[in-house]
C-alpha cells in the first residue's frame, strides 16, 4: 500500500503531467474548435464553461479506443515507432492511450488520481482471479 506521504507526492506529479499533457493538447490545437462552442457568456459578462455534451465525451473515448487498437495493431506487427523509434509501436500507442485519457481527465476536472488509488486500495483486498474469469 502507498503511504499517505508517497500518495502526496505522487498526487501533486500526476495533477502537474496532466495539465501539461492538456497545455500542449490546446497549444496544437486539439481542444480549441471543441471548447468554443461549449463556453458561454454569463450574467456578469464574464465566459464560463458549460457541460461538455455527451457527443463530445464519445468522442474522446473513441480517440483512447483508437490508441488502445494500435497497440493491438503493434503487437500483431511488432515494429519500432516511427517518430520515437527508440520504443516499439506498441509502446508509444500505450502511451499515447494514457496521454488522451489524463488530458481529458484534466480538461473534465475528473479526480481521477484520487480514483485510481480508491480502486488500488479496494483491489488490494481483492481475492485472488477475482470474478472467475479465464481471460
Amino acid at each position: 500500500m502507498i503511504k499517505e506521504s508517497e500518495k502526496a507526492l505522487i498526487g501533486s506529479a500526476f495533477h502537474i503531467l496532466c495539465h501539461e499533457l492538456f497545455i500542449n493538447s490546446q497549444a496544437h490545437g486539439f481542444h480549441d474548435r471543441e471548447d468554443t462552442r461549449y463556453f458561454k457568456c454569463g450574467d456578469d459578462g464574464n465566459f464560463v464553461q458549460v457541460d461538455l455534451t455527451p457527443e463530445f465525451k464519445a468522442a474522446r473515448i473513441a480517440l483512447a479506443q483508437s490508441e488502445l487498437s494500435e497497440a493491438l495493431e503493434g503487437i500483431r506487427k511488432p515494429h519500432q515507432d516511427e517518430h520515437c523509434p527508440e520504443f516499439t509501436s506498441e509502446e508509444i500507442e500505450y502511451a499515447d492511450t494514457v496521454i488522451r485519457i489524463l488530458e481529458y481527465s484534466e480538461h473534465r476536472k475528473l479526480r481521477l488520481f484520487e480514483a485510481i488509488m480508491a480502486k488500488h486500495n479496494y483491489n488490494i483486498n481483492r481475492p485472488m482471479m477475482h470474478g472467475g474469469k479465464r481471460f
